[in-house]
């Protein structure tokens, strides 16, 4: 990961309606060991293992060892995956199903907004937030969500 991906990742980390989701790929103190969350809070898995059928160790946290690679942990805002549950963070914060993003030349999130904050506002939808990437554009729209 690049310092501006970093970046955005601890951007990600410092909104209100961040959590870590399983399915979602980290790097911690050493990038080049990427881990993927496998549960909820912080309990991680090396990506090298995911096929690996010991489900030992996995449920505690371990030490220093051959699997586990010390925090904190920054989400791999370059991984598929990683994208989607942002995406499902987004939906949760906005309360809404139904915020999408695109590229239309650029990247953008709009979102539906919940009826009592369209009261307010006036309309239905809120955005665009956007960004040069896909996942700049979902941070943006995880950051102004209400």
């Amino acid at each position: 990961m690049t310092p501006a991906d970093l970046d955005l990742a601890r951007r990600a980390v410092a909104c209100k309606g961040w959590k870590w989701l399983p399915g979602m790929r980290a790097v911690g103190q050493y990038p080049g060991y990427p881990v993927r969350v496998h549960a909820f809070g912080e309990n991680v898995r090396d990506t090298d293992d995911m096929e690996e059928p010991e489900p030992w160790g996995w449920q505690q946290p371990a030490p220093y060892g051959d699997h586990v690679y010390p925090g904190p942990y920054l989400p791999d805002l370059t991984d598929p995956a990683t994208l989607g549950c942002l995406l499902a963070l987004v939906r949760e914060a906005w309360g809404s199903n139904q915020c999408f993003v695109r590229c239309d030349p650029s990247w953008f999130v709009l979102c539906r907004t919940p009826p009592a904050q369209a009261a307010k506002i006036g309309h239905g939808w809120s955005g665009p937030f956007t960004g040069a990437t896909e996942a700049e554009a979902l941070v943006a729209a995880l950051e102004a969500a209400p």
